[in-house]
């Protein structure tokens, strides 16, 4: 129940989200490039759903079904408390920077705006590459090149519109999980 329970909070936290997807939404210009980051920002959290529900939580709940003892408590203690709290925090600033993006998709973004935005998404993606290390002890590649090309989009595309910078995110994110998926097919099937 202990992975559950945490899973359940990242719903509520990437429902907060959507929220904030929902109320950048409200009395909204009605653009195309409204529309666009509207539907952007919404498939950017469909795969932030994707990347912690899809086997990371599987793979959580049959670590610690595994481990025994205080190995047990430390995996929960690591991945769960500690780990978590970022992944949290990544969500947190990723909204911000959702709420800024649909109130004028077609500006720059400033450079704190863009920063919790591609930020956000850095921090979620490395909380869950740490969590995905403790819990099979392997490094999550295509997450630590995703969180490296996302700082890259960031620093250097920090002059698109705010609506472009927003699809360039969301398909680093779709392409690593598109990646992830197809690397570890055989393994997602038996988790599945």
């Amino acid at each position: 129940h202990f992975a559950e329970r945490h899973g359940l909070f990242v719903i509520i936290v990437l429902g907060e989200a959507l929220i904030a997807i929902g109320v950048g939404t409200v009395g909204g210009a009605g653009s195309f490039a409204f529309y666009v980051a509207g539907t952007v920002m919404l498939l950017t959290v469909l795969a932030m759903w994707w990347s912690y529900f899809d086997w990371l939580f599987q793979v959580g709940e049959k670590a610690l079904e595994t481990a025994t003892g205080i190995a047990q408590g430390r995996l929960a203690r690591n991945a769960y408390s500690i780990a978590h709290y970022p992944l949290v925090a990544g969500v947190i600033l990723f909204a911000i920077g959702t709420e800024e993006i649909l109130a004028d998709p077609e500006a720059v973004l400033d450079t704190a705006t863009r920063w919790a935005f591609v930020g956000g998404l850095m921090i979620f993606l490395a909380s869950e590459s740490v969590m995905a290390r403790l819990f099979t002890n392997h490094t999550a590649w295509e997450r630590l090149t995703a969180i490296a090309a996302l700082g890259i989009a960031g620093a250097a595309l920090g002059m698109l519109s705010a609506a472009a910078l927003g699809i360039v995110a969301c398909a680093i994110v779709v392409v690593m999980l598109g990646a992830e998926t197809a690397r570890y097919r055989d393994v997602l099937r038996q988790l599945r």
